[in-house]
């Protein structure tokens, strides 16, 4: 069984999405953490308490039938004006509500409010509870996190160099038409331009001849 850290550039660079996830999976194993799933938060719907009471609101007007709504809403309605600096809230008229939209509300129900309160109280050992398990998961996403970015980073490195095989490789064929096809010239051209990169040199078969300095003692 393979690795991540055993595969070679060629076998980085094939790999597709599900790949990866394997040898990440391969990791956590040999980690040895225990997998956790997400706990789920406990909430007031779990106890059915939701807005369920369903209302058409007209302008602040609420009807319980649509087809009432609508007809309402066809009728002509007025809204109250004033002008405080004549005479203020006292001398008050009528100005016609141009927009009349009807628009679907929800309510909860009466009944479900009353019950909210004991509620709240026994949701709060399952808020503890799930808290407990929600920093396992946290601690869980970070461990195997760590062994994830380790994976991904060497894939994005793999396909960052292998980018830059292809952009030489482009080079190469440039200075062979600038040599007019002449090979030796061109992987002279190409020596030199990457003279500071032995793994591209290596790449295209050209010898990289190890520079080793000697110091002499007393010198």
């Amino acid at each position: 069984m393979k690795r991540y850290e055993d595969l070679t550039h060629e076998e980085w660079i094939a790999l597709e999405e599900a790949d990866i996830e394997r040898f990440i999976d391969i990791e956590i194993a040999e980690a040895g953490i225990m997998p956790i799933s997400c706990p789920t938060m406990p909430t007031l719907e779990d106890e059915g308490i939701v807005k369920s009471e369903v209302a058409y609101d007209i302008g602040g007007l609420l009807l319980k039938n649509e087809e009432d709504a609508t007809k309402v809403a066809t009728m002509q309605h007025f809204q109250t004006s004033y002008d405080y600096s004549a005479g203020g809230y006292d001398y008050q008229w009528l100005d016609p509500v141009l927009e009349k939209k009807v628009s679907k509300k929800l309510f909860y129900k009466q009944v479900d409010v009353v019950r909210i309160k004991e509620i709240l109280q026994r949701n709060k050992s399952k808020r503890d509870e799930y808290d407990g398990r929600k920093s396992k998961y946290d601690k869980y996403l970070q461990s195997t996190g760590s062994i994830r970015d380790a994976v991904y980073s060497v894939y994005y490195e793999a396909r960052q160099l292998e980018g830059e095989y292809k952009e030489a490789e482009k080079v190469f064929i440039k200075y062979r038409g600038l040599s007019d096809g002449d090979d030796k010239v061109a992987m002279s051209f190409f020596s030199n331009t990457y003279k500071d990169r032995p793994d591209i040199l290596k790449k295209f078969g050209v010898e990289v001849k190890a520079e080793v300095e000697v110091e002499k003692e007393g010198e």
